[in-house]
């Protein structure tokens, strides 16, 4: 299947009881990700994601949604139909990868296949059915600025220990194609399998300060 021709309908809810996050594991059960120390990526992604979703319902009423459970496997566009029909708020993916460099990092990213061009398509009506290279600029405008702000927040809130990416970077990333939401990515670069678990605090007021 052609999946450019494909159109997802967007589903646009005017008012939620609560807001909704939805998170997103990298990696599945046929694709296990990067080479971590003792683990892969796909088994921390997945133990991350779960921590942030308690350290998030502790702190707030958001409604918080993962994207897969252990041993799932997901195929192309699922998770973005999920995140569309639920009418999610924020789309938030985890990656995790083995740091070379002499601290931890954290960097934001978020799709954009043109940056001047993807801009001018989010003219669109409730009723319309979006290209699925397209559905991420109906939200550009509001990723850029919650991109930024996260980027503010980890860098006043994380330990100096940590490096933080100075500015969100605008990627054509796969995972994120479809979605209609405010979509990114957060990239954690690591020198141990649970190293995340310092900065899950500062992980979840910072989607909180989004979505404030």
């Amino acid at each position: 299947m052609n999946f450019q021709m494909l159109f997802l309908p967007v589903v646009l809810v005017s008012s939620l009881a609560c807001k909704t996050v939805m998170l997103d594991p990298a990696g599945h059960a046929k694709q296990p990700g990067r080479q971590l120390y003792e683990s892969f990526e796909r088994a921390e992604t997945y133990r991350c994601v779960e921590q942030l979703k308690k350290t998030l319902e502790a702190k707030s009423d958001l409604r918080v949604l993962v994207t897969r459970a252990p041993g799932e496997e997901i195929v192309p566009l699922q998770n973005a139909s999920f995140a569309n029909r639920t009418g999610v708020d924020l789309f938030v993916t985890v990656h995790l990868f083995k740091e070379d460099a002499e601290q931890p990092s954290i960097n934001v990213a978020y799709l954009t296949y043109d940056t001047l061009l993807d801009q001018t398509h989010k003219d669109y009506k409730k009723t319309d059915f979006v290209p699925v290279y397209q559905a991420h600029c109906l939200a550009l405008a509001t990723t850029k600025r919650w991109s930024e702000q996260m980027i503010k927040h980890l860098t006043t809130t994380v330990s100096k220990r940590w490096s933080v990416g100075q500015q969100a970077l605008a990627l054509p990333l796969k995972e994120l194609q479809g979605v209609a939401a405010p979509a990114v990515v957060v990239e954690l670069g690591v020198h141990a399998d649970r190293e995340y678990n310092e900065i899950t605090e500062q992980l979840a007021e910072t989607i909180m300060t989004c979505l404030r």
